[in-house]
């Protein structure tokens, strides 16, 4: 009869960490030298859990491959990244901080994201693969690298079972992202699957599993690093960890003090590995802190964190965001990731709200009391986890700061669906771990493959969702252009470029020009605040250190070259036949309005009394001035909302007319160029 290990010891946790293995029956007997045979089932469960790790990994070469085939490159938000990855390697401007940080408009100073390793992780690939296809590379890698640690430790806590299913919410979480946020560089974005993978490493630790404390540092720091969302996320996630692995360490200690010395030791041995990963994570950030020309950017983050007088989103909207997306349908699954916070949703009451919550509470308290039934402390860490990061996530959302763009931005609840999707994933590791005691282990490694695979297969087909990169492919050939065409700058800088992003807002191609300006060897500088702490203060303008200013025009504004400026770099948005198609049309069209042939609807009428025309308001009937009310694209916003009487001719001829204009004011975009003038001079 074989001896039961001791509860709480060592032997227990091999025992635990191996719930549903093969039955006695199942193992083949040892071979004439000794060693066990394995059977045709653990066989064919060793292969079925690296299948699914594959088959979850995937769609993110696939999502790469095609961007990099399809010549995707980096703009608007995206393109900082390369432009402070190729930084990396420079002294001047090795980059210190992470990106600039909107939560500063509602604090009254700037500052910004933690730390660069994000940066820090995308330098070498950008270096070896230019700007385009070394970032598409480094997110990549870094999401792929998550999804195989998440896989490799959940298989530690239970074999392949836990493993797989790990793997199967990993890549649940990847559909519901959509194919092309799985290379995207964003910030909000780029560190959701990195996020899940700190989830599995702080249930790893409060198991005891030693090995994941360094890696739990590093991704810990990555998150907290690229956004200010997880600042309380990740620290107190991280310290619930420490403290219940130092509890499980006492405890086994109390039951079997024989190897307690050992168990201490190699705790501090990993711990120590642990605190040099932070101090390397955070050299960054701390030499910025000690160097920086008054308050460094931690004093500033702590500031903002207690002397900010902006109002908060409340307990009622935690709640209901946290609701919205764990317990409400449909839950972290699409299209949740594209609805939800976004402008015009609608968040449940706090009613419904708390009511599904409970619910949420009642089945995570059904598995826990089913965990301690059998003991099954895997389990219950898994699902302590679970409860602090909801709990968590409730006070993270009520405390995010309102702003200029409404109560809540969607970018900074991001963190809503990897604490979700591992809820979900602590209440199936209490349900597998039962089921493993009944159902054969490789059938049940089976089973959570065939979904990893469905739901990969789901996955491969492009689907930006949630303002994904490819949101503004419509610029992405006159980028291209611009591109092409900027070896005209070359010998003018360096440049001022405050002008590049004080345009339209989101414009995509501000950015974007500066990182072909740096792959070109082109220096800029800026003198407005928030992009000095963006670039760098190596970048700040002096007053002496550019010689010429570069401004960014896009449509009918890159007709007519600025006051002392000269058009150096132009990228037309239409072909020369959309552009005849164009023309012509808007001679048509001025026609018809002129002769007092253009009706508004009833919704029409209803927009203009509510004040929403204003420059057709000047003016009606015969005798109506064409020019002013095409420039204000007021006849385009007619068109679109449908607020005209047209027959079915004219009908058509607006509709294209609004089409054209419309792809023309996106898509045609020119670079200016003037002399730095006395008074930026002497304001500096």
């Amino acid at each position: 009869m074989t001896a039961r290990p001791t509860p709480g010891t060592e032997a227990e946790d091999a025992a635990e960490s191996t719930a549903g293995a093969p039955a006695a029956r199942d193992i083949a007997p040892p071979t004439p030298d000794g060693r066990t045979r394995r059977s045709r089932a653990e066989v064919l469960t060793s292969y079925l859990f690296p299948v699914s790790v594959g088959a979850a990994i995937l769609p993110i070469v696939v999502a790469a491959t095609r961007a990099i085939a399809k010549g995707w490159i980096p703009t608007e938000d995206n393109a900082f990244f390369p432009i402070r990855a190729r930084d990396v390697f420079t002294i001047d401007h090795l980059p210190l901080l992470g990106v600039f940080s909107s939560a500063s408009q509602t604090s009254g100073f700037n500052f910004n994201h933690p730390g660069p390793l994000l940066f820090d992780l995308g330098a070498l690939p950008v270096r070896l693969f230019g700007g385009s296809v070394g970032t598409v590379v480094a997110i990549a890698l870094v999401n792929g690298l998550s999804v195989l640690g998440i896989a490799v430790f959940a298989s530690r806590r239970g074999g392949p079972v836990l493993g797989a299913l790990a793997t199967a919410v990993t890549a649940i979480l990847a559909w519901t992202m959509g194919s092309e946020v799985l290379y995207e560089p964003w910030n909000p974005h780029s560190v959701l699957l990195p996020f899940l993978f700190f989830l599995v490493l702080v249930w790893s630790v409060s198991c005891g599993d030693l090995l994941a404390l360094p890696f739990a540092a590093g991704a810990g720091s990555l998150v907290a690093e690229s956004h200010l969302s997880y600042s309380l996320l990740v620290p107190v996630l991280a310290a619930l960890a420490i403290v219940l692995l130092v509890l499980r360490i006492r405890a086994d200690t109390k039951r079997d003090p024989r190897p307690a010395r050992d168990r201490w030791r190699r705790a501090a041995q990993y711990g120590a590995v642990a605190a040099v990963v932070l101090v390397v994570c955070w050299t960054q950030p701390l030499i910025e802190q000690f160097t920086s020309h008054g308050d460094g950017n931690l004093t500033l983050l702590a500031r903002s964190a207690t002397e900010s007088r902006a109002p908060t989103a409340g307990f009622s909207f935690g709640a209901s965001a946290v609701a919205a997306v764990a317990s409400l349908p449909p839950w972290w699954f699409r299209p949740s990731f594209d609805e939800t916070f976004k402008p015009g949703w609608n968040a449940p009451s706090l009613a419904v709200a708390l009511l599904s919550l409970a619910a949420l509470a009642a089945v995570v308290g059904a598995c826990t009391w089913m965990a301690r039934r059998h003991r099954d402390r895997v389990s219950l860490s898994a699902l302590a986890i679970a409860v602090a990061a909801l709990v968590l996530g409730v006070v993270t959302a009520a405390r995010s700061p309102e702003t200029a763009f409404g109560k809540f931005q969607v970018h900074t609840l991001r963190w809503a669906w990897p604490i979700a999707a591992f809820t979900f994933l602590a209440v199936g590791i209490v349900v597998v771990r039962r089921l493993s005691s009944a159902v054969n282990q490789t059938t049940l490694t089976g089973a959570l493959a065939v979904i990893t695979v469905v739901f990969a297969v789901l996955t491969l087909p492009t689907a930006n969702i949630g303002l994904g990169p490819t949101t503004f492919s419509y610029a992405q050939p006159a980028t291209r252009q611009l591109e092409r065409r900027m070896g005209r700058l070359e010998g003018r800088g360096p440049y001022l470029i405050d002008d590049l992003f004080h345009g339209v807002f989101a414009d995509p191609y501000g950015a974007a020009v500066l990182a072909e300006l740096q792959r070109r060897g082109v220096e800029f500088v800026a003198a407005d605040p928030e992009l000095v702490r963006l670039f760098g203060p190596a970048r700040r303008f002096n007053g002496k250190n550019a010689r010429s200013v570069l401004l960014l025009r896009i449509s009918d504004a890159t007709r007519t070259p600025p006051p002392g400026t000269s058009r150096v770099v132009h990228a037309e948005g239409l072909a020369a036949a959309d552009r005849r198609e164009l023309d012509r049309l808007r001679t048509e069209i001025a026609a018809y309005t002129e002769q007092g042939r253009l009706r508004l609807n009833a919704r029409g009428e209803a927009a203009l009394a509510a004040g929403k025309l204003p420059t057709l308001a000047q003016g009606a009937g015969a005798g109506l001035d064409a020019k002013p009310l095409l420039a204000s694209r007021e006849v385009d916003v007619m068109t679109r909302q449908r607020w005209l009487e047209l027959n079915p001719t004219w009908a058509r001829r607006f509709g294209r007319y609004a089409r054209l204009h419309h792809d023309w004011d996106r898509r045609t975009v020119a670079l200016f160029v003037r002399p730095v003038e006395r008074n930026e001079v002497g304001a500096r």
